[in-house]
């Protein structure tokens, strides 16, 4: 049984107005655990509504980095989603390398998403904002002019 999965996400990217139909393997593939198959599925419900979502806000953030903060939030939101859906893309090919691969960029995107998170509500419940300020400027532009670190220091 296989079922569609419909996307606005090809391979390596959105693709602006078009539609794609990625082929869903049924729960046999997941070792025929019907309770991890519909965790998966709404896993990725969840990540592309997430990343569809416009940033806004309720209130006038002119002359701060407010807009810019949600706007990397949502980053990671959706390259994961874009992620997610090569890697479905490349499995329904057989092309299990390939697919780990991108699985490892997924990995570490969400891992880099959960720690900029983290550091943004750990410095804005300190009230320190000048760590603030030096934190999401190192994830938003990096340390141009520096040689190339690890974010986590």
């Amino acid at each position: 049984m296989q079922t569609e999965c419909s996307t606005d996400f090809d391979l390596f990217g959105p693709v602006e107005g078009q539609r794609v139909d990625i082929p869903m393997k049924d729960s046999s593939d997941f070792g025929n655990n019907p309770i991890m198959t519909a965790r998966i599925h709404q896993i990725e419900g969840e990540l592309h509504q997430w990343a569809a979502k416009p940033v806004e806000l309720t209130f006038d953030a002119s002359a701060t980095d407010l807009f810019s903060m949600m706007e990397l939030a949502h980053s990671y939101a959706k390259r994961s989603a874009a992620f997610a859906d090569a890697i479905r893309r490349l499995l329904a090919k057989e092309m299990i390398v390939p697919a780990v691969v991108v699985g490892r960029a997924l990995i570490e995107t969400v891992a880099m998403g959960c720690l900029y998170l983290h550091d943004m509500r750990r410095l804005t419940e300190a009230g320190d904002h000048v760590a603030l300020d030096k934190r999401f400027s190192k994830y938003f532009i990096g340390q141009k002019g520096k040689d190339i670190g690890p974010v986590h220091q």
